[in-house]
């Protein structure tokens, strides 16, 4: 649960933090989703992971 809940923290929506922050946030939720063996929260952290960079223009969005 709370690999969903810093994913959803780190949208873009949200303001007063930077990007590099919210790309922590990510990671720390990537990492957490992984260990969780749920396929359908790694599944979020991972289209919250696209959209955050979608959002903010990444040229290297791919690589995230």
């Amino acid at each position: 649960m709370s690999a969903r809940a810093t994913s959803a923290l780190a949208m873009p929506y949200w303001p007063g933090s930077s990007i590099a922050d919210r790309r922590a946030w990510l990671e720390g939720a990537a990492e957490a989703a992984g260990e969780s063996g749920d396929e359908v929260v790694r599944t979020v952290v991972r289209a919250n992971r696209t959209e955050l960079v979608m959002s903010c223009g990444d040229p290297e969005g791919g690589t995230y």
